[in-house]
């Protein structure tokens, strides 16, 4: 028993020294003391150490949003796939908290971008679930997987996959095939795509991606350039290889004035541009469109239309728009789901949002049906009540 005690003493001493030597690492990481980290490390402070949570050093860093210490982190060999109590990986945290920046310094260091937690959500699901398309963009381009997501429909996937496309005509390792004009409307040089028309250009060539001049200055957002393009004979209904026109090029683009010179030209109105424009969050873009559509009631390939997606988004601009354009507003997808039953559905922060959206669908004929809610706000919504 007398054996026994010096072993355990030694334990304990142990295990304080190992607990405080992390609370002392987090400590100095938190307040980048560079020279403190470095003497904690040597003297063999555990990084994979965690907290009661399951959290490591590193993913509370992320959390933190500590650029330079996520880095210093993973100089020394931190387990960039450590997940804590709740299945989250550090890449789960900086999706969620919208950090691109950090996402993408873990994505370049190995991250696994199909990790799953325990509520079954990977890294793009939450990209997805926060509207946030640019960290969307990210984690597919780097093998982030939409099978995992229960709710994506394939409109939804067509999207996201054709702006990925979209950027890496315009700015990937697809400028080997651009032509002369592709390379003057890339540089944003007016006066020598000018000349090279007036010598002869094709206005409408095609490289082996099918992208034309007037896809890329579409996509850049330069109005001077595809006005020179649509007066000189540029086709605006030319399709690239993913069957992309320049309207849907243009989506991309903050401006609305690209969009409406296009529509100038030919106001034909490509379906898809509009749920593209909705998931962009371009007002303009959108409003502009759906002005010019014969009708508000468009369906994708799974029978969702433009004011469930609109209403699951919660976009309340968009829904107001598409209940004035006089959409019927109880028709259903094929699970017989109407539009309120997909805002009911989405339901995120603002609320507020939703709340509206289910006070207008609901004010403007929508059937309740079934639906109930336990948020009370959004039960008196359902119930008529005006908010």
């Amino acid at each position: 028993m007398r054996r026994l005690l010096p072993i355990c003493f030694l334990l304990i001493i142990s295990f304080s020294l190992s607990a405080n030597m992390r609370e002392d690492l987090i400590e100095a990481l938190n307040n980048k003391m560079y020279l403190r980290i470095r003497s904690l490390l040597d003297q063999g402070a555990d990084l994979e150490k965690k907290d009661d949570t399951g959290r490591s050093p590193l993913t509370l860093m992320v959390i933190s949003g500590n650029v330079d210490m996520v880095r210093l982190l993973l100089r020394y060999g931190s387990n960039i796939n450590s997940i804590d109590d709740n299945g989250y990986t550090a890449l789960h945290y900086a999706v969620e908290s919208g950090q691109y920046n950090i996402a993408e310094i873990l994505i370049l260091e190995g991250a696994e971008t199909n990790s799953i937690n325990n509520a079954e959500e990977t890294p793009v699901y939450l990209a997805l679930k926060n509207n946030d398309i640019q960290m969307t963009e990210l984690l597919i381009r780097n093998g982030g997987e939409l099978d995992f997501i229960p709710i994506i429909a394939p409109v939804m996937e067509d999207y996201l996959k054709s702006r990925v496309s979209i950027r890496n005509k315009l700015y990937g390792l697809d400028f080997l095939n651009r032509t002369e004009l592709m390379e003057a409307v890339f540089a944003g040089d007016f006066k020598t795509a000018e000349l090279l028309i007036t010598d002869g250009a094709d206005v409408n060539e095609q490289n082996e991606t099918g992208l034309t001049a007037l896809m890329m200055s579409a996509g850049l957002g330069d109005i001077y350039t595809t006005r020179l393009l649509l007066k000189n004979g540029a086709d605006r209904n030319i399709k690239d290889q993913d069957g992309l026109e320049a309207i849907s090029y243009a989506m991309l683009t903050p401006g609305n004035l690209v969009v409406k010179e296009l529509l100038e030209y030919n106001r034909e109105i490509d379906p898809h541009a509009l749920f593209y424009a909705l998931f962009e969050g371009k007002k303009e873009h959108f409003s502009t469109l759906l002005t010019l559509s014969e009708t508000a009631d468009i369906f994708d390939d799974s029978n969702r239309s433009l004011l469930m997606y609109a209403a699951y988004l919660g976009d309340y601009y968009a829904v107001r728009r598409i209940i004035a354009k006089g959409s019927d507003l109880n028709l259903t997808d094929g699970n017989d789901r109407t539009a309120l039953a997909y805002c009911v559905r989405g339901m995120k922060e603002p609320l507020e949002d939703y709340y509206q959206i289910a006070s207008a669908l609901v004010e403007n004929g929508a059937e309740k049906r079934d639906l109930t809610s336990s948020d009370p706000e959004m039960e008196k919504a359902l119930k008529g009540y005006r908010l």
